[in-house]
C-alpha cells in the first residue's frame, strides 16, 4: 500500500506521476479521474516520450465535447512506489486552464483499492492481487 499527498485544485484531485518509455522519462502533473475510462496524456507529452500510435484515430466523448484521439502504449507509469507497465493511454488535449499533463483513469486505478482521505489530503492505493 502506498499513501500519497494530494492537492485539490480547481475541484480536481491532483498529484505527480513518473512516465517511462524506452530511454525517455517525464514527470507529469495529473488529475486522478474516477470518471475517465482511460488514462489520458496531452499530445505534447506523448510526443516528448516518442510514443507510437497503436490505433487509428477514433472519436470519444469528453467533458469538453467529442474529440478525435489516438491510442498509445506507455512503457511504465509510476505513482508513488506503484508501477504499471504496458499501460494503454489516449492522447487528448486538455483545457489549458487546467494546467495538467494528463488524467489517470480507471484503466490504471482499477488495479488498486483507492481511498481518498480529504481530511488529511491523502490518497491510499492498495494493489489488488489477482
Amino acid at each position: 500500500m502506498i499513501t500519497l499527498p494530494i492537492q485539490s485544485r480547481q475541484r480536481l484531485i491532483t498529484t505527480y506521476v513518473q512516465l517511462y518509455h524506452g530511454q525517455k522519462y517525464a514527470d507529469a502533473y495529473v488529475a486522478l479521474d474516477t470518471g475517465a475510462t482511460s488514462t489520458l496524456l496531452t499530445p505534447s507529452l506523448v510526443q516528448q516520450l516518442e510514443l507510437e500510435p497503436t490505433t487509428a484515430p477514433y472519436r470519444i466523448a469528453s467533458a469538453t465535447g467529442v474529440e478525435m484521439v489516438r491510442g498509445y502504449r506507455l512503457g511504465c507509469m509510476q505513482l508513488g512506489e506503484e508501477k504499471l507497465e504496458n499501460l494503454e493511454i489516449t492522447a487528448m488535449p486538455l483545457p489549458g486552464q487546467l494546467q495538467l499533463d494528463g488524467l489517470i483513469g480507471l484503466n490504471f486505478l482499477s488495479h488498486f483499492i483507492v481511498t481518498f482521505d480529504f481530511q488529511i489530503m491523502q490518497v491510499r492505493l492498495e494493489r489488488i492481487i489477482a
